[in-house]
């Protein structure tokens, strides 16, 4: 019997940035201003500085302890600074004073400091340097704004080499799928990670632990990293969950002291190390870091059923025909189990399959108050926007992270913003009034909200999940 996959939310992935964006920017120093904000490239004297944001909004963890008492703790801080260059030890000495270096919300209970310490004291993966991705890490934790999703240039000296690896993989029969021996398609102009890049960015501002236990082991001689889950905050019973991550093809293991969870072990697909070697000594500025290629690629490669391809910036996978980005149902999949939290996809817009927008599932209000109670719960909220012509007709998408919220004294919010893919290393602000009606999905926290029980509303991807895997098991 001939099988019909079922393809979901296949008529919008986000994943590309809108050349010119719809809604107005505001550096939340100068609610007044809406002219272009200063790009990294400018000289650091004409930038605006960072604002001063509370806690409560960002970078959990400030605050903290300005000393190290630990004795351990200490050593380890006086070997990791002993193998830094000077600004990196500048760095660190600001995340120790932010208490982001004894931060200890990772998933195994380690530090900052630990991890730190093991990407300066113990073997890197080939090609990646201690001292390099030591000072990417540091200064990624330091500001969570410099994460971008820009792809780097390979050198030409470079692509003849990728040429004949790529060849042997296809040789061998064990190319990852979307193999090419063209070199013109490993130049990525505009990439298609920002949902990935919007995931690294929330680990890194309110993770930091977290955050430098991924990368210390994505760069390690074993690429990969364990993240331990609760069954329940994928689905809603054990079964449930199986079904799901063995649909998205997730390598996982059942830990022997806990029946309540599961290891998922998160890989980075097989070209990314190329990206990460190349990155590594060939990064310019306003490119991705080493660290970030790895980040980025193995998030991908989960919400895509471990079918990215890093050289090209594509994926495969059958919950997709489009092959760039991730579908809102994937990239919650993503944020449930990096965030190892149930996330409920909400979808805002009600768009025809003729890509034309239809009208909206909730009401201006409804929509931002799901923003607010989000931030007020300390959730960062990674958002789905999409770009209409004067005709509503879809013309792009992009994903952005949503990190805190400010009123005027008439009672007006915007919402305080990052986005990976603005060439500016910092964040923006921007008006409910203009957001709101770009929002197709966001992510919010499943115990925030109670949906309506409309079909079309909220659960529509779920459904069409469930009609899927009726299909699949009918053919």
């Amino acid at each position: 019997m001939q099988s019909h996959n079922m393809v979901i939310g296949a008529i919008n992935n986000y994943n590309y940035s809108i050349t010119n964006p719809g809604y107005s920017k505001k550096d939340v120093n100068s609610a007044a201003t809406t002219a272009p904000i200063n790009t990294p490239s400018a000289p650091a004297a004409s930038q605006p500085q960072s604002p001063s944001i509370s806690k409560d909004l960002a970078f959990s963890g400030l605050f903290g302890s300005p000393s190290i008492k630990d004795p351990e703790q200490k050593k380890k801080y006086q070997e990791v600074t002993s193998a830094a260059d000077p600004e990196t030890k500048k760095h660190l000495k600001n995340l120790l004073k932010t208490g982001r270096l004894l931060n200890k919300d990772s998933n195994d209970g380690s530090t900052t400091l630990d991890n730190l310490h093991l990407i300066a004291t113990t073997p890197r993966h080939g090609g990646l340097d201690n001292r390099v991705i030591l000072r990417e890490t540091v200064k990624e934790l330091e500001n969570p704004f410099i994460i971008t999703q820009k792809f780097g240039d390979i050198p030409q000296e470079i692509n003849n080499q990728i040429v004949n690896y790529e060849k042997q993989l296809k040789e061998n029969n064990i190319a990852p799928e979307g193999t090419t021996l063209n070199p013109k398609e490993y130049d990525v102009e505009y990439s298609s990670t920002c949902p990935a890049a919007s995931m690294q960015f929330n680990i890194a501002d309110k993770k930091p632990a977290e955050y430098a236990r991924i990368a210390a082991s994505l760069t390690s001689p074993d690429p990969k990293f364990t993240k331990r889950v609760n069954f329940k905050n994928i689905a809603p019973s054990m079964v449930e969950s199986l079904e799901l991550l063995k649909d998205f093809k997730a390598q996982i293991r059942k830990p022997a002291d806990s029946w309540e969870h599961i290891d998922v072990i998160v890989k980075p697909d097989q070209n990314a190390m190329i990206r990460a070697q190349i990155q590594n000594s060939h990064q310019d500025p306003g490119e991705r870091s080493s660290v970030s290629s790895l980040m980025q690629s193995a998030f991908m490669n989960l919400g895509s059923q471990d079918a990215y391809n890093s050289l090209t910036d594509k994926r495969y996978g059958k919950f997709s025909t489009n092959n760039e980005g991730l579908t809102e149902f994937e990239k919650n999949f993503l944020e449930s189990i990096m965030d190892d939290e149930p996330k409920i996809s909400i979808v805002y817009q009600n768009i025809d399959d003729d890509q034309k927008l239809q009208g909206y599932n909730f009401d201006h209000k409804a929509t931002e108050q799901h923003l607010l109670e989000s931030l007020k719960s300390g959730s960062n909220v990674i958002i789905g926007i999409i770009e209409f012509d004067e005709n509503k007709q879809v013309i792009g998408g992009h994903e952005i992270t949503v990190i805190g919220s400010k009123k005027d004294m008439k009672g007006n919010v915007s919402f305080i913003c990052n986005d990976t893919d603005d060439n500016y290393s910092g964040p923006i602000m921007i008006r409910s009034e203009d957001l709101i009606p770009k929002i197709h999905h966001a992510g919010i926290p499943a115990k925030l909200v109670e949906l309506p029980k409309e079909k079309e509303v909220g659960y529509q991807i779920l459904d069409d999940y469930s009609n899927f895997k009726k299909t699949e098991k009918a053919a």
